[in-house]
C-alpha cells in the first residue's frame, strides 16, 4: 500500500473566528477542514488569544497590538515556518497578510504553492 503524504499548510490571515463575518467563517472552515483531513496546519491569525484557542486541532497563534507591529511579527513567525521547511502550500487572506514576509522566505516559497484571496 503507498504511503499517502501528509501536507504541512501554512495559512496566514487577519479574519478569524471568533470574530464574526464571511471571511472569518471561511477561514475558520477552511482550517477546521484542512485539519480534518489529516494536514498538518499552522494559522497565523490577527487578533488577541482566546479561551477556545487550545481547542482546535491545529497549531493557532494570534498577533494582536498596533497594526505595523503587529502585521511585521506575524510575517517573521510566517518567515520562520517558511525557512523551518513547514510549508508545502501557504493560504492567505489577502496579500495583507502577506507584506511582512521576508524576501528570502518569499523566493524561497516561490516553490511553494501560495494561495490569496481578495
Amino acid at each position: 500500500m503507498p504511503m499517502i503524504q501528509k501536507h504541512n499548510v501554512l495559512i496566514l490571515t487577519q479574519c478569524f473566528p471568533p470574530d464574526v463575518g464571511g471571511i472569518e467563517n471561511m477561514m475558520g472552515s477552511l482550517a477546521h477542514a484542512l485539519a480534518e483531513a489529516g494536514t498538518n496546519l499552522t494559522v497565523l491569525a490577527d487578533g488577541p488569544k482566546d479561551s477556545k484557542d487550545g481547542q482546535f486541532p491545529f497549531l493557532l497563534r494570534r498577533f494582536d497590538g498596533f497594526k505595523p507591529l503587529r502585521r511585521w511579527r506575524k510575517g517573521r513567525a510566517a518567515t520562520h515556518v517558511i525557512r523551518s521547511g513547514k510549508a508545502d502550500v501557504i493560504i492567505a487572506d489577502s496579500w495583507k497578510s502577506l507584506e511582512y514576509l521576508d524576501k528570502g522566505a518569499a523566493r524561497q516559497a516561490g516553490a511553494v504553492p501560495l494561495v490569496a484571496w481578495r
